[in-house]
């Protein structure tokens, strides 16, 4: 029998969907942060406050506690969300990165330390392999949340951020309000959205929770709409 998610949209029968793995975080990270955090300074930043990189910056940041989010800082679009126990600003180490910003999810408890510190500790403790995996992890990540997005249609785009909330830990989950956070990802029009998303619900495929907050995904999403 056919199945419908729109009047002219045919979509057959398809097995229960499984979140994508998450990418498992190298060991160098934890070493690093073990090693500046002595010599580093702490500070806490609110929810809605933000660590500017559209300007040289010369620090690196050890996020400790709280979760921070990859902006763009053209276009405003979140590129990482939901960032946790991290060295914002590594790369600074090895060639300066400029054109993005953190901002707070929540509260935040960090320090920072100067890179030109930071340097000389990666040479005198011979830490620059871990500083390379650790990047190198980072910006395989990165790429891997451009491959998600770049290049797609609009209803590719939302499958795939439906995907990314779904492998969110559940506490997670079940707070984010799923309309606001497609838009944050993207740059597709909230009339889009909620198209997308309403159809998707009167097919069955999945279910919003209260307030729009958090999503349970019943089939596998369709290829194409």
């Amino acid at each position: 029998m056919k199945e419908y998610i729109d009047a002219d949209v045919y979509v057959p029968p398809l097995r229960a969907a499984k979140p994508p793995a998450r990418a498992r975080r190298p060991s160098a990270i934890a070493e690093l942060a073990k090693v500046l955090e002595p010599n580093s300074f702490p500070f806490s930043l609110e929810k809605g406050m933000i660590l500017d990189f559209r300007h040289k910056i010369n620090y690196i940041f050890l996020l400790k506690e709280g979760r921070m989010s990859m902006v763009r800082g053209d276009n405003n679009i979140y590129v990482k969300v939901n960032i946790e126990k991290a060295l914002l600003g590594l790369a600074n180490a090895i060639h300066e990165n400029q054109g993005h910003y953190f901002i707070a999810e929540t509260h935040c408890e960090l320090s920072y330390i100067p890179i030109t510190v930071a340097k000389a500790m990666f040479t005198e403790k011979k830490l620059w392999q871990s500083v390379c995996e650790a990047v190198t992890y980072s910006m395989i990540l990165l790429w891997k949340e451009n491959c998600k997005l770049v290049g797609k249609g609009a209803y590719e785009q939302i499958k795939e951020v439906i995907l990314d909330i779904c492998s969110q830990p559940e506490e997670i989950r079940k707070n984010i309000k799923v309309a606001a956070y497609i838009q944050k990802r993207t740059s597709i029009s909230r009339t889009s959205v909620m198209r997308i998303l309403r159809a998707l619900k009167f097919g069955q495929y999945i279910e919003i929770g209260i307030n729009g907050k958090g999503v349970f995904i019943h089939k596998e999403l369709p290829e194409k709409f």
